[in-house]
């Protein structure tokens, strides 16, 4: 024990230990001693003190191991834990948030403009600073953000903070979350290409599309929609049934016997439409069934 050792050789001692007690209780102490010697110089005794710390130790266990869970936490959510004091410029970041970044743990990063040199955006650096100008002021941050991270690769992150006020209602500091979102984003980015793209085909061989909902008749349309149909956008009809009786030419309009709604599993059928001009041109309208969960078809 290091009480002993202290005891041979005549050391002060501060330790904290678990015990059993009389009644089968575990607690913590902390004992605190001093040697004392004679005129010889030869130890004689030991003079201190023991404390009950049973509260305070399980309150510092418990504290350690809420931090071990909110790390194990942010590491699988991707995401870290910041806090920058405004007056010093300061920033504290949580082991998580460094590791999001391709940080050392060595490697330090003293204030907040130091962050933003390394890991801002080249594009988006003066963005960067208006938001924490903003968050200075008083207002909370919730945006998405372009970074690099230490090995210089871009990255995107979503930023949650909190100006944190003194009783005088001075911001004096920020506390904020940092989340990996680089691979949802660049989904999106790619299905909202994705989407341009389509509407350029759309657009280059005149086609629109749509969606029926067969419960309230809507109609919901996309890409070049009005243009196939030569419609201006307010003119646009809202239910099939608007449009068979709007638009459809009266030779076309389909009639129980050959319109099968809720039974096609899916459908192709030429009809002449009248156009804003009045005058009526073909159109090709092919569809699919959609389901519900309970396997019906709810619309095309």
């Amino acid at each position: 024990w290091p009480q002993l050792d202290a005891h041979f050789y005549g050391r002060a001692f501060d330790r904290e230990r678990r015990i059993i007690t009389a009644d089968g209780d575990e607690k913590w102490i902390r004992t605190i001693a001093k040697p004392e010697f004679n005129e010889q110089g030869n130890l004689i005794r030991f003079s201190g003190i023991t404390l009950d710390i049973t509260s305070h130790k399980r309150a510092m266990l418990a504290l350690a191991e809420r931090t071990a869970q909110l790390e194990k936490a942010q590491q699988l959510g991707r995401m870290g834990s910041w806090y920058w004091n405004v007056v010093t410029d300061h920033v504290n970041l949580s082991a998580q948030h460094r590791a999001i970044y391709g940080l050392n743990d060595d490697a330090v990063i003293a204030t907040m403009q130091e962050w933003v040199d390394k890991f801002g955006h080249p594009d988006e650096k003066s963005l960067a600073l208006e938001s924490l100008n903003e968050v200075k002021r008083g207002c909370p941050i919730n945006e998405d953000r372009r970074v690099r991270n230490a090995a210089g690769r871009d990255m995107w992150i979503h930023v949650i903070a909190e100006p944190i006020a003194d009783r005088n209602g001075e911001v004096v500091g920020v506390a904020g979350i940092s989340r990996d979102i680089t691979e949802e984003k660049l989904r999106q980015l790619e299905l909202i290409e994705t989407s341009r793209r389509l509407q350029e085909a759309q657009r280059i061989a005149r086609l629109g599309h749509f969606y029926w909902d067969l419960k309230t008749d809507h109609i919901e349309p996309f890409g070049d929609f009005d243009i196939v149909f030569g419609l201006m956008p307010l003119e646009r009809f809202r239910t099939m049934r608007e449009w068979e009786e709007a638009y459809c030419h009266p030779d076309d309009r389909p009639t129980p016997g050959n319109w099968k709604v809720g039974v096609m599993k899916a459908y192709q059928v030429q009809r002449r439409t009248r156009v804003q001009d009045g005058s009526y041109r073909w159109v090709e309208i092919s569809g699919e069934a959609t389901y519900s969960h309970q396997g019906d078809i709810v619309g095309y």
